[in-house]
């Protein structure tokens, strides 16, 4: 925005008031423009199978309320966060899938995958053998353990089982901890995009 300001300045010195309302413009749309994402990627039979913690164990469910008992499916949803339970059916009676890290047979991460044959993306086509990463989180109490790169490790691998053959993942740019997790499991870099001023999806370039 700076910069912006420091040209406006000068090109009106030499230019006129034209060029400056269009430079004042451009600073205006970026200031108003999402941050970039970052988009990657991993063949599930490529995965860099982080081991589990001897405490821990991972699982993958369709139907949390069948498969999980009552006190543990209580302790699922608010691991999920607050007024979850409604989305989480929602995706799940939809074809997605529920990973989860457990540890000491506490919930310590979560995410969601969902294949190209249950959901179309608008930023990103998807076929019946790739899936997206939604909403992956490590529990507040479990962060710090180095518990995300195994959680999503498990989740790329168990797709195999259901005809999965890609996992895509995306974060900000910003995201460090994040994109570090990502190169432990092997994830690739695929494209870069952000959501324009004009709610429109921009690409820094095409996807490889």
């Amino acid at each position: 925005m700076l910069r912006h300001l420091q040209e406006a300045r000068a090109r009106a010195r030499e230019h006129g008031w034209g060029p400056v309302m269009s430079l004042i413009g451009q600073a205006l749309r970026e200031r108003m423009t999402n941050p970039w994402h970052l988009m990657y990627w991993i063949p599930t039979t490529e995965v860099n199978l982080v081991p589990l913690p001897a405490n821990a164990s991972f699982m993958v469910m369709t139907d949390p309320a069948r498969e999980l008992n009552p006190a543990q499916h209580k302790v699922l949803i608010d691991a999920l966060g607050p007024g979850s339970d409604k989305q989480a059916e929602e995706r799940l009676a939809s074809g997605a899938l529920l990973h989860v890290l457990f540890v000491d047979d506490m919930v310590a991460g979560t995410l969601f995958t969902v294949s190209g044959a249950a959901r179309r993306f608008q930023h990103m086509v998807l076929t019946d053998g790739d899936s997206m990463v939604l909403d992956a989180r490590i529990v507040p109490a479990f962060r710090g353990r180095g518990l995300y790169p195994v959680l999503l490790a498990h989740a790329a691998h168990a797709l195999q089982a259901y005809g999965q053959d890609r996992l895509y993942i995306d974060t900000l740019e910003t995201n460090t901890a994040s994109l570090r997790s990502y190169a432990k499991v092997g994830f690739r870099f695929l494209t870069r995009y952000r959501m324009s001023w004009r709610r429109r999806y921009r690409f820094a370039e095409a996807p490889l």
